[in-house]
């Protein structure tokens, strides 16, 4: 049910939170597909190309880098841009960027297979993080009052979309025989469904617009000092889970023989469930008390 928005500042847009919440889930598991279907599809794209594994990562690497580069960057430009319109153009990026991987072997004529596959996931990183840089304020604009439950239970969808992802990517190897063209086509199908959802959609502005918070305190909030060692934190957080998770399948599978992507998705289905049960648990212990405990 559309909702008049109760966030300061929107007291002219209805938006329906519910929908919108399931929008930039959707969304974030897409992103969990692109991450582990790579993964799954890693040996098979060296073994076509006759890539060495360290090419194969260096083109999956570009991955975090346009991740990186459109989170720092639209979450700057996000007021400006709108969260409908970032939404639209990860959409947008993700499709393009799944129709260059496709694409490679009949681009191969033309251009390097390890160029082809890095520009892919460049864009599909860059898509990525447009989602993060977006999801996030949304979801703390439109649950103000429980903010911290709801941003856990939204991130429990990208390991969501990773064990979705890799459960999907070792049925189609293993017992389907379906090959890593088809595998990796099938992310264009959640990336339309939440792209046609954004339709017609309106969003409320972010807090800090609503608040009428400048950019240049945004900035100075930005250099305290607890925010850098949450920076720092979340540095270490993501070169432990990403770097490793992207091996995972290629590695098990030819040292001991067991595919690799059901470990991912193991790893994954734990995070997802925990993640779920995060926001009691922040309540009690405080935000930091759990970042303790973690």
């Amino acid at each position: 049910m559309a909702t008049n928005a109760a966030t300061a500042g929107s007291a002219h847009a209805a938006y329906n939170p519910a929908r919108l919440f399931l929008i930039s889930c959707l969304a974030l598991a897409t992103g969990g597909l692109v991450f582990s279907l790579f993964a799954n599809i890693m040996d098979p794209l060296a073994k076509q190309f006759n890539l060495e594994g360290a090419k194969i990562g260096l083109a999956a690497g570009n991955w975090g880098l346009g991740m990186a580069c459109a989170v720092f960057l639209g979450s700057a430009a996000l007021d400006t841009l709108g969260m409908r319109m970032a939404l639209a153009l990860a959409c947008l990026l993700q499709i393009i960027g799944v129709i260059i991987t496709v694409a490679t072997p009949g681009l191969q004529g033309f251009v390097p297979p390890l160029l082809t596959l890095s520009i892919g996931q460049l864009i599909l990183g860059l898509g990525h993080g447009l989602i993060e840089a977006t999801i996030n304020p949304l979801a703390a604009t439109i649950y103000s009052e429980n903010k911290t439950h709801r941003l856990n239970v939204l991130h429990a969808w990208w390991p969501g979309g990773l064990v979705i992802g890799g459960l999907l990517g070792y049925l189609m190897t293993t017992r389907l025989d379906v090959g890593w063209r088809r595998q990796y086509a099938i992310i264009l199908i959640p990336a339309a469904v939440y792209g046609l959802m954004l339709i017609g959609q309106k969003f409320p502005p972010t807090e800090r617009k609503a608040a009428g918070v400048s950019t240049g305190e945004m900035w100075r909030q930005a250099l305290r000092p607890l925010y850098i060692v949450l920076w720092c934190c979340m540095l270490l957080t993501a070169a432990m889970e990403l770097g490793p998770g992207r091996w995972v399948d290629a590695m098990l599978t030819n040292t001991v023989g067991m595919k690799g992507i059901l470990l991912l998705s193991y790893i994954s289905a734990l995070m997802f469930v925990m993640r779920h049960f995060a926001g009691p648990l922040a309540h009690k212990l405080s935000p930091v008390g759990l970042m303790w405990a973690s």
